[in-house]
């Protein structure tokens, strides 16, 4: 019966006659499909790929990584033949096939984990389980440890059961990262004469299949698909800009622009920026060149379509386009016997416009492209980036709306601003004094920040003998407790005021500069004044000192202060030791003046030349003897 062996690998199998009895599985490098010609980079364990290191012992793929095998395996029974399979995703997963006698090349997905398991069974039976139950597990029969592949290292193999010491090596995987392909060398323009052969070639590097698409003004070419394309008497309906799409089982790639540029004879060739020009060519600032023609010849051109003539311009050099224009250009033999004119380039000239950007708030603008200004039409994507505690709030000028990144099509000028707006502001509570402030009930430092729209809860507490009056900063009210919302940064001061009590002696008032209640730090301006008759002595209580009016510093709770007025003060007029006379009236006797006179019928009052002296209880004067009489008094002013 014959006999066949399948293995449920990332492995592509061949079928060889090896000794009697023996199975085996090897690493065949030459059938390793390589994504370089560098053998040194066929990712030993320490070589890093995707960004990822290849020694990892399991996890997830990076998204378009694909697992190549290069491994053989061989029987040595003419009645047993190997075949492959291989599954990834979940364990539980159905496997997939895999032809045989073919390299294995596996996709995985982004954030797949591919799963392992070697299987091996008498294929006379329709599978493994079926294999497993009529034997036992005792006829051509064995399963590896489920295993993840891991680039350079071993997987362990399960002998074959009723095999007869079959062998199963544990060598490494290769596994290489495979990508799109590579253009080594792109095809190049070129500018032929009507008749002769052209060629447009491409070199490109890739694990195999490579296929190619060669393509003519974006259509593809019926039957070009070959690395090179070949024109065999090239015809004047040949002209036209070619490419090669290029592409393997990860990915497509397309070559650069090559302009096939056919001529009649003796035509000159036109470019535009320095490249071969056919049909329509749209660029910025374009610069028109003409090369070719008769030997030793004269070259013509008009720029409006029309056929040059020898009327037309000479050309003597290069043409700098500022509008559309349709190139025509003919050439005139040395001898002027022949004219040869060359087919008709369109010069479109690309508008360029500008883009300013603005911010309001913090943030930033990325602007893809990034370097201006842009061709018309271009389309440019602004991204919005908002820092920490900052967001996005919408666009301004020629963009609108809070979509985020935004598209903008460049057919003019254009501005446009982002504005950003806070996403939590900072709150500080605070009081001068006779008080404490609290938020939701806590007590809170300096500067801390709450989500933009919440309400916190502001309560003044007063300390004794203090009592709320308002609040005071970027909020102004007098409720207690206060709800705020937080909508911009808040600085708000608790203000409590206290009792000032005052008492008079004598006869007189006190005016304070402030009404009850005062509040906490207030200079207060504190004015005694006397009744008719009566002179402000001296303050008491929280005030001090004989100035008048005083300030008093409120930061105690309740303070008490009075002021005492005093009646008219005496005059008395005594001899001293020395034979001068004294004449003293209590000190201070605020609002009192000393006034003299020698004749008291004339009325002629006035202040007296002796020096007052005030040793704190009194004031005086000393007056040296004198003949005739001197009169003294008081006198309120």
């Amino acid at each position: 019966m014959k006999k066949t062996i399948l293995i449920l690998a990332t492995a592509a199998i061949t079928t060889a006659a090896f000794a009697q009895g023996k199975v085996s599985l090897q690493n065949d490098a030459s059938r390793l499909f390589k994504w370089t010609t560098n053998t040194a980079l066929l990712f030993p364990p320490e070589q890093p790929f995707a960004g990822l290191p290849i020694d990892q012992s399991s996890g997830h793929l990076p998204s378009g990584m694909i697992l190549i095998a290069g491994l053989y395996g061989g029987t040595s029974s003419d009645s047993l033949s190997l075949l492959t399979t291989a599954q990834f995703g979940t364990l539980e997963g159905s496997p997939g096939l895999i032809n045989p006698l073919v390299h294995i090349i596996l996709p995985f997905p982004g954030g797949t984990l591919a799963w392992f398991e070697v299987k091996i069974w008498d294929s006379a039976y329709i599978n493994y389980e079926a294999a497993l139950a009529a034997t036992g597990g005792n006829d051509y029969f064995g399963t590896s440890p489920v295993f993840t592949m891991t680039p350079g290292t071993g997987i362990g193999y399960p002998p074959i059961a009723g095999g007869g010491g079959s062998t199963w090596p544990t060598q490494p995987i290769y596994v290489g990262l495979v990508t799109g392909p590579s253009i080594l060398s792109q095809p190049q323009s070129l500018s032929v004469i009507v008749g002769s052969n052209a060629t447009l070639s491409v070199t490109a590097s890739s694990y195999q299949p490579l296929t190619y698409q060669w393509r003519k003004g974006g259509a593809p070419i019926n039957g070009a698909t070959n690395s090179a394309i070949n024109f065999v008497s090239a015809a004047l309906s040949d002209a036209g800009n070619y490419d090669v799409v290029c592409s393997n089982l990860s990915a497509t790639l397309v070559s650069s622009n090559a302009v096939l540029q056919v001529l009649p004879y003796g035509a000159p060739s036109i470019r535009v920026n320095g490249e071969l020009a056919v049909g329509t060519v749209q660029v910025i600032s374009p610069t028109v060149t003409l090369s070719g023609g008769f030997p030793g010849g004269i070259l013509f051109y008009t720029l409006d379509g029309s056929v040059p003539t020898t009327g037309s311009p000479v050309y003597t050099g290069p043409l700098n386009l500022t509008s559309n224009a349709i190139v025509q250009a003919m050439s005139l033999s040395a001898d002027f016997v022949q004219t040869s004119v060359a087919p008709p380039v369109t010069v479109l000239v690309t508008p360029v416009y500008s883009l300013q950007t603005t911010v309001s708030g913090n943030g930033t603008i990325t602007v893809t492209p990034p370097n201006g200004p842009y061709p018309s039409n271009t389309v440019v994507t602004l991204t919005a980036n908002a820092p920490a505690n900052w967001a996005f709030d919408h666009w301004t000028g020629d963009l609108s709306g809070s979509n985020n990144p935004a598209t903008l099509v460049m057919n003019g000028p254009r501005s446009v601003g982002a504005v950003f707006v806070p996403t939590i502001y900072p709150l500080t509570v605070s009081s001068p004094g006779g008080g404490s402030v609290t938020v939701d009930g806590t007590t809170i430092p300096p500067s801390t920040f709450y989500p933009s729209g919440s309400v916190v809860t502001l309560a003044a507490n007063s300390s004794n003998g203090w009592s709320f009056i308002a609040w005071q900063g970027t909020v102004n009210d007098t409720a207690n407790p206060l709800n705020l919302v937080m909508n911009q940064t808040n600085n708000v001061q608790a203000i409590f005021g206290t009792v000032v009590t005052t008492h008079v002696g004598g006869s007189g008032i006190i005016i304070m500069s402030q009404p009850n209640p005062v509040p906490f730090g207030t200079a207060l301006t504190l004015t005694a004044v006397p009744a008719p008759g009566y002179h402000f002595v001296a303050w008491s209580g929280a005030a001090s000192g004989t100035d008048n009016p005083t300030t008093l510093v409120v930061t105690n709770a309740n303070p008490v202060l009075g002021a005492f007025f005093g009646g008219p003060p005496s005059l008395t007029i005594s001899l001293t030791a020395t034979n001068t006379v004294m004449v003293s009236w209590p000190s201070p006797s605020a609002g009192w003046s000393l006034l003299f006179n020698t004749d008291l019928a004339t009325g002629g009052w006035g202040v007296p030349g002796e020096t007052i002296y005030d040793n704190g209880t009194l004031k005086y004067i000393i007056v040296n003897p004198w003949s005739g009489n001197r009169f003294y008094r008081l006198q309120q002013q």
